[in-house]
């Protein structure tokens, strides 16, 4: 295939959205950090939402502070995360942008992942050793997430690699008192399994939800 053709094959990938803002960059030049009115992002924060990583590749050199935390809260690595782009993700961590940066509301780009579910990125993310214990404004860990939002796998990862199975949140619940007031079985059974317990819910609670569920939650009431 000639150099045309595969600039061709390359500009087909991009996004309406991308081609547009490299059109502006490749014309007037290094604009890179311009923000767009009406998405409030600049074009290296589309290219990183279009998850084309030829584009993102384009823009990287031009970017001054790759850990800068953008006018929605978050770094470019927490938009790759969210938008579920694993390779843009493993390449902006090997470019060396900080794993540990931390949103406006101190959450890591591990409770992104846990809050969407992703057991692949959070795989990636626990390669380059991210620290899985962190906590945000509201108290609450990625495994805490994990778990009050039902994410089996990722809880089931976070357990394997240290996640703390008790931590209190600033509601007073646990992991555990989530999965319960949920009724996410499964996730139950798994916190059960590693050692978590129950914080806010009183034995009577747990029993009740047990008979309502006609499920082995009444496990739960004796640890």
């Amino acid at each position: 295939m000639n150099t045309v053709s595969l600039l061709e094959v390359e500009e087909s990938k991009l996004s309406e959205v991308a081609r547009e803002r490299l059109s502006f960059l490749q014309h007037y030049g290094n604009i890179v950090n311009e923000v767009n009115g009406k998405s409030k992002l600049t074009p290296f924060e589309e290219a990183i939402d279009s998850g084309n990583y030829i584009l993102v590749k384009k823009f990287l050199n031009q970017i001054d502070d790759l850990n800068k935390i953008n006018d929605h809260g978050h770094t470019i690595l927490h938009r790759a995360v969210i938008k579920r782009h694993r390779l843009t993700v493993e390449f902006l961590l090997e470019k060396s942008v900080k794993l540990d940066t931390l949103d406006k509301c101190n959450s890591s780009v591990l409770h992104w992942a846990a809050m969407i579910g992703d057991a692949e990125i959070v795989q990636i993310l626990i390669k380059w050793n991210v620290e899985v214990n962190v906590i945000d404004n509201f108290g609450d860990s990625s495994l805490a997430v994990a778990a009050m939002n039902a994410h089996l796998e990722v809880l089931s990862l976070l357990l394997k690699e240290g996640g703390e199975a008790n931590i209190v949140d600033k509601c007073g619940n646990s992991p555990l008192d989530w999965a319960c007031k949920k009724d996410y079985i499964q996730c139950v059974e798994v916190l059960l399994e590693n050692g978590a317990v129950a914080k806010s819910l009183q034995e009577e609670d747990l029993l009740d939800l047990a008979k309502e569920q006609r499920t082995f939650l009444k496990r739960a009431a004796l640890y």
